[in-house]
């Protein structure tokens, strides 16, 4: 008889080995197991696939979003070379571009919020103080 603490370690072996390319001397025996076997296995692939992709995804929102900040950094530099502007220009464009990237950015008003305009009139009140 094969005690409890072998039998449990076994069985987290077998689920470990379904997420991975690891091999494992315990098989299925009957049609049941190898049910079982098989849905954990699906449940393996769409969650692997499920991760994977959420992580492009994310990538791709990040590589989107640094997209127009890069074109133009991109322009700036090639105007500079094909116009054939001096070093110290080059660097005064850089400098001011540097200090007044973020003021293009409009402030963010309570107007431009929509969930504030479902808030009673006393709370909206109290964030001005």
């Amino acid at each position: 008889d094969i005690g409890f603490p072998y039998r449990y370690w076994t069985s987290l072996h077998w689920s470990l080995t379904q997420f991975t390319p690891a091999s494992m001397e315990v098989v299925p025996k009957n049609v049941y197991e190898r049910t079982f076997a098989l849905a954990v296995i699906i449940f393996a692939l769409v969650s692997f696939s499920s991760f994977v992709s959420s992580i492009t995804n994310a990538m791709t929102h990040l590589r989107r979003i640094n997209e127009e900040s890069l074109t133009q950094k991109e322009n700036v530099r090639r105007y500079i070379l094909e116009n054939k502007l001096s070093f110290r220009m080059g660097n005064l464009i850089y400098a001011f571009l540097r200090q007044h990237r973020d003021t293009q950015q409009r402030r963010l008003h309570e107007s431009d919020i929509q969930a504030f305009r479902s808030m009673p009139e006393k709370l909206r009140m109290g964030m001005h103080y």
